[in-house]
């Protein structure tokens, strides 16, 4: 028994002594490690310094704070989680190279090639990157808050969860890049290009995003309210259900753009460029919009609200505008010819020397609006209501129109033209028709009660009762 307690003993002590043994050793060979890698880290660093070359080099978790180097090779290196605050590294070449979870606040970078480098979850926060390659790089997380990015291109860059919050992005190229859930508060991206993708509900309110091309881009429910725009290209891309009220979208290239329930109230839309059948306004606010010089030719603007919007000198020949809501716009010196305004409403709108030369607007509501100048030839104003609506003077002409039905009661006409003008069963009750001209017009069944007729000019003119009057002639 003596004897068997003995070994015990004698088993335990070399059991405690192999362990003892192996935990030394452990450390050992851990210190020599570390001083391994610290010798070999400082050789390179020392190779870097005198040479500027260190391709492919082991620098990871090295201080390197305030380094001072101009146009060094440093591909395929790895500095994962070292440190490069205010460090001056202009033009150096980091292509391929890993710098992830690195720290380059402050950092000057301009010129510098990060091609395809890793940076993810990197701090690049006030980084000068000016003129930077940061093509096909991840910095998917990384922190590039206030860093100038001025001309620098980042095309097909993974911006992912990347905040860009007050950075400078002007004349960038983000060409192909992945910026989804990217945080963008802030950031001017003045004439800077961005991917063609999805930047759906993305919130850009009051962002300065002058010249920025956003061509093919699906930006659905984005808020943009307040953004400046101007200049910008937004050519075919998805706006529909985003937020645009007052938005400065002047001289912006929209063509094809699908603006579909967009709110654009408000919102300066001056010289702006949204032409084309593609480009879809159907069921958007424009009100109190400025549209003055707009060329919207060929636009599907039906049941839009136009309600005190300014559309002076605009183009809008051949557009969509049947069940418009126009009230109290402006609409002076504007091209309508051949716009289809079926069924718009145009109580009070200002119109006046615009041309709507065989424009549809049969059962559009005209009541009041301001008509003076005005061409109409050949329009079809097929039971329009044209109440009270002024369109007196010289240049006012309504030849060959088709008012059949047509309300025009109290309507203020004098000298407007009316010559082979169909008035067939119009209403023109106390309408002022002093110095017009019917020659050739038919008023076959037309209510002419109470209104003056001094001056008319009948020339093979049928009147109410179905007789040719040619006293005129």
């Amino acid at each position: 028994m003596l004897l068997c307690g003995i070994c015990d003993v004698i088993k335990n002590q070399r059991t405690f002594l192999k362990k003892t043994f192996l935990i030394g050793l452990c450390m050992v060979l851990f210190a020599c490690l570390a001083t391994e890698v610290s010798a070999f880290s400082e050789r390179h660093l020392k190779r870097l310094e005198k040479t500027g070359d260190c391709k492919r080099c082991k620098l990871d978790r090295v201080d390197l704070s305030g380094l001072f180097l101009i146009a060094a090779d440093l591909r395929g290196a790895s500095l994962q989680r070292a440190t490069l605050k205010d460090a001056y590294l202009e033009s150096v070449d980091f292509r391929k190279s890993n710098l992830s979870e690195s720290n380059l606040t402050g950092a000057y970078l301009k010129d510098a090639n990060l091609t395809a480098a890793k940076l993810r979850d990197a701090d690049l926060t006030k980084t000068n990157l000016t003129g930077a390659k940061l093509d096909d790089a991840d910095l998917a997380g990384a922190s590039l808050k206030n860093a100038n990015l001025t001309l620098a291109s980042l095309a097909n860059a993974n911006l992912v969860n990347t905040s860009l919050s007050g950075t400078l992005l002007v004349r960038s190229d983000l060409t192909g890049s992945i910026i989804d859930h990217s945080q963008l508060l802030d950031a001017k991206l003045c004439f800077t290009i961005l991917p063609t993708g999805k930047l759906t509900e993305c919130n850009l309110q009051g962002e300065n995003l002058i010249g920025v091309v956003l061509s093919q881009v699906n930006l659905v429910g984005a808020k943009l309210s307040g953004a400046n725009l101007s200049h910008s290209h937004l050519s075919q891309s998805d706006l529909s259900f985003s937020d645009l009220t007052q938005a400065n979208l002047s001289y912006v290239t929209l063509s094809g753009a699908d603006l579909n329930s967009a709110d654009l109230s408000h919102a300066n839309l001056s010289d702006s460029n949204l032409s084309g059948f593609q480009t879809i306004l159907r069921g958007t606010n424009l009100t109190h919009a400025n549209l003055n010089r707009a060329y919207l030719r060929g636009v599907d603007l039906s049941y839009s609200d136009l309600q005190s919007a300014t559309l002076i000198s605009a183009e809008l020949g051949g557009s969509l505008l049947n069940g418009l809501y126009y009230r109290g716009a402006k609409l002076e010196h504007t091209n309508l010819v051949d716009a289809d305004l079926r069924e718009a409403n145009l109580f009070r709108a200002l119109l006046n020397h615009s041309n709507l030369t065989s424009a549809n607007l049969s059962f559009a509501n005209l009541e009041a609006a301001d008509l003076v100048g005005v061409r109409m030839d050949n329009a079809n104003l097929t039971q329009a209501n044209l109440k009270d609506a002024y369109m007196s003077g010289l240049g006012t002409s309504l030849q060959n129109a088709n008012l059949q039905k047509a309300n025009l009661i109290n309507a203020y006409l004098r000298k407007t033209d009316f010559s082979g003008a169909d008035l067939q069963w119009a209403n023109l009750t106390g309408a002022d028709l002093t110095g017009a001209n019917l020659s050739q017009a038919n008023l076959k069944n037309a209510i002419l009660a109470g209104a003056k007729i001094d001056r008319v000019v009948l020339c093979d003119t049928t009147m109410p009762d179905g007789l040719v009057d040619d006293s005129g002639c």
